[in-house]
């Protein structure tokens, strides 16, 4: 078996340092553009004249109070937040479902990026290019422009669609004619947008969306694994279901012929991947020689002093009682002194005794003899004297003497006796029952070995006849116990029969008292059988004495010593049957089945073999695991676990381990396709939509008399499904599957595909400033920008259009 490849999980990342300012400031003050890529997910801002953003950021920001702070609130933005342990837990999004929403954090992160920037004076003197979202709702644009013309009094700002903006810049590198018809794919975070361009002119008015995205993709990742795995240790969050999205998943290219052999188990090791998340490991430390001959030597000299403890406290607990006895002969004295004087002392003997907690002179007396036992007993151990050597033998003279003929005395020593001779004679049968049985045992030992001498085969198969019937025995002890739970089965149904037939005998008769003790005597009891109705109406009635599972284990030692391939076949046929299973593969993959009860003794059976390479995806797998040491010669250890012995520990301890790592993996199977088919078929995660094909066919189907010329030019931008592996080939084959045949099929990805919406908006605005001074190219600039002037005059819901901005429909009041 070839050992599977195990994926760390993804962290959280720890940043140590904050982003730092730029101090280049003095070289963009001649009203250069700001361009900024405000995206859902990462936030992209710089200056037009450079080629790539200055600043590329998570589009995220945290608001919470440390100690440092004295508890004021900090804000960080961006991937600062990664910088404070606290700030990731507590961050938020400006985006809402896809809108720009919550414009108090908006405000923060124009903030951040004005102020890394460089940028000093006290408004910002530059013109702004931003993207948007297709489709943009007036409020969200009208808070935008409050913001940007009343907080940062900003001359002018425009406004571009990101994925046309992506369009523009790659017509420029994929060698894709403007003039022609293309079709647009952007398929962002929230949603996947096609847009057609007819002649070089988008038609944003026939624009589709779907309402899938990346976010969506991840989602519905993160949902699969919790119903896959609800009792996981440990929590996935969403930045960890990103990760393992983006670096775990494909397109199949055939979806329903995927998901049929998915789980076959010939491709399932490729197909596989196990993610382990963080665990405890258990680890053996084993001693040299010097070490152990050291602790053997330190544990001698513990045993002595506990000797000597034990020596000290037994002689104390000695002194003791003799002085307790000569405390009690002293009172007893007293006693006997007063009694003999006079009979008015009585008082005065009660005083006595109640003082020193008696109730009669006989029981000091007792107290007294019993002191005088246990000192006896003391000496004669010191001396070596054995206790029962001159013991007297118990008298039984009383037993045959009739009743009538003792008195009240005798007769309690009778029942005495007699039950001092039942104790012994009790003893005695136990004692010769174990006789009989050792010389039966003993017996059938020696006609075993005679039988395994002579006839070798035919012993085996009587062994294995035997654990046969042992483990039938133990199945149907098990499957009585099922069904006892399920009151629907025969087994609990003939249980309550049982009690009703008991309850209806025991319905009183009617009569004379005479007439009902006669009746009521139903001689029940004197066959044994009778007291079985007990065992059929108990729910235990399970012979508790009777230990199956003992005997197997012995059965087992047995055969493992004579024929051990006969029980490793037993324990691989187990686990094929097990590993053959859908749902197991399903689960756990192509990992070789752990037995919770093997065939192979414990401590010859377990195999670490199958644990595995450990391949990262960032951080080092090993640094998964947190090491705990056991002192593989420290007795409690070593008895805490079972098999006892360093063989047995470590036996154990590697299963544990093995057992913990499996509790905290996790296998994406299935899930590596299904995630991504949520693009192609939205259903799945309950969405109803048309997918990315239907949608691109009903495009189509609305312009008969076009061209098929736009298959020649389809661009795809956008992170959001369009750098999972196998999209492009996925997308080819579909639309081919709807286009006449012979139809030429382009497919074109984005160059940088996170950056090409803000390299398209700084190459529009530098294409402006080309060939024309620097207030020509303002002007120009201008207008396709909302100024200040149209700003005030038109309100803050305008847009300025421009070939790649959204539609502008004025409200009607």
């Amino acid at each position: 078996m070839t050992l599977p490849q195990i994926y760390s999980a993804p962290e959280i990342p720890v940043l140590e340092n904050l982003q730092k300012k730029f101090t280049d400031y003095q070289n963009f003050k001649n009203n250069t553009p700001i361009v900024i890529d405000y995206g859902s997910e990462t936030c992209r801002a710089g200056w037009a004249t450079e080629e790539d953003p200055r600043l590329t950021f998570q589009n995220i920001v945290s608001k919470f109070k440390t100690k440092k702070s004295a508890f004021k609130n900090s804000i960080l933005v961006g991937n600062d937040v990664y910088s404070d342990p606290l700030a990731y837990p507590n961050y938020r999004s400006p985006y809402d479902n896809g809108i720009v929403n919550n414009f108090d954090l908006v405000e923060n992160t124009l903030d951040y990026i004005f102020v890394i920037l460089g940028i000093n004076t006290e408004s910002i003197e530059h013109p702004i290019v931003m993207t948007e979202p297709l489709a943009n709702l007036y409020a969200s644009r009208k808070c935008m422009n409050e913001l940007l013309f009343e907080c940062y009094s900003t001359s002018s700002v425009a406004y571009g669609i990101d994925s046309l903006w992506s369009y523009y810049y790659n017509t420029q590198n994929l060698n894709i004619n403007p003039n022609e018809d293309s079709i647009i794919i952007s398929t962002g975070n929230y949603f996947t947008n096609i847009i057609p361009v007819f002649s070089g002119k988008p038609q944003i008015q026939h624009a589709v969306r779907i309402n899938v995205g990346g976010n969506s993709m991840a989602d519905f990742m993160l949902r699969l694994i919790q119903t896959k795995y609800p009792s996981l240790p440990v929590k996935i969050n969403d930045y960890q279901s990103k990760l393992l999205t983006y670096n775990h998943t494909y397109f199949a290219n055939d979806y329903a012929e995927s998901l049929e052999c998915s789980l076959n188990k010939n491709n399932l090791s490729n197909f596989d991947h196990i993610i382990q998340f963080p665990y405890k490991t258990i680890s053996v430390i084993e001693k040299s020689q010097e070490e152990i001959e050291q602790q053997a030597e330190k544990r001698k000299e513990n045993a002595k002093n506990l000797q000597r403890i034990a020596v000290r406290v037994r002689q104390e607990k000695l002194e003791k009682k003799g002085t307790e006895k000569i405390e009690l002969l002293e009172l007893l004295d007293e006693i006997n002194k007063l009694d003999e004087l006079d009979s008015s002392h009585a008082i005065k003997i009660k005083s006595l005794l109640k003082q020193n907690d008696f109730y009669s002179k006989k029981e000091i007396e007792d107290e007294v003899k019993k002191i005088e036992a246990t000192l006896k007993r003391a000496r004669d151990k010191d001396l070596g004297i054995d206790p029962n050597e001159n013991k007297e033998p118990h008298k039984f003279d009383l037993i045959d003497i009739p009743d009538d003929q003792l008195n009240a005395e005798d007769l309690k020593e009778k029942r005495k006796q007699k039950l001092i001779k039942a104790n012994i004679d009790a003893r005695e049968r136990m004692r010769l029952a174990k006789i009989e049985e050792q010389k039966k045992m003993d017996q059938e030992k020696k006609k075993d070995n005679e039988l395994k001498k002579n006839n070798f085969d035919f012993w085996l198969t009587q062994i294995k006849n035997k654990r046969q019937a042992i483990l039938d025995k133990i199945d149907s002890k098990k499957n009585l116990k099922s069904e006892l739970s399920n009151r629907r089965s025969h087994a609990s149904q003939q249980r309550m029969k049982n009690i009703a037939d008991l309850a209806s005998n025991e319905t009183p008769s009617t009569g004379t008292r005479r007439k009902r003790q006669e009746d009521s005597d139903d001689n029940f009891g004197q066959d044994d059988s009778d007291w079985n109705v007990y065992l059929d109406i108990s729910k235990d009635n399970l012979d508790e004495d009777d230990n199956p599972e003992a005997e197997l284990i012995q059965i087992n030692e047995l055969l493992f010593e004579n024929d051990p391939e006969y029980l490793k076949n037993l324990d691989n046929k187990a686990r094929d049957e097990i590993e053959n299973k859908i749902l197991y593969r399903f689960y756990s993959g192509n990992l070789e089945a752990i037995l919770t009860d093997t065939a192979v003794p414990k401590e010859h059976s377990f195999n670490t073999s199958n644990v595995g390479d450990i391949t990262e995806t960032g951080d080092s797998a090993d640094d998964n695991k947190i090491i705990t040491d056991l002192d593989l010669n420290d007795d409690k250890n070593i008895d805490s676990l079972p098999n006892n012995g360093a063989f047995g520990l470590k036996n154990e301890v590697d299963e544990i381990n093995e057992l913990t790592a499996r509790g905290n993996q996790i296998h994406l199977n299935v899930e590596r396709i299904r995630a991504p088919e949520v693009l192609f078929d939205p259903s799945i995660m309950g969405v109803d939509q048309a997918g990315l094909v239907e949608a691109i066919e009903n495009i189509w189907k609305k312009f008969p008399k076009k061209s098929l010329s736009f298959t020649n030019n389809i661009f795809a931008t956008g992170l959001g499904f369009t750098n999972i592996p196998g999209f492009k080939d996925r997308l080819k084959k579909d639309l081919t599957s709807i286009f006449p045949v012979d139809t030429d099929i382009n497919i074109k990805l984005g160059n940088t595909l996170g950056n090409d919406a803000w390299k398209g908006a700084a190459l529009w605005s530098r294409t402006l400033f080309e060939g024309s001074e620097n207030s020509d190219y303002v002007r120009s600039l201008q207008s396709n920008s909302i100024t200040r002037k149209q700003y005030e005059e038109y309100g803050s819901e305008y847009l300025q259009e421009h070939l790649y901005s959204n539609m502008y429909y004025k409200q009607q009041n």
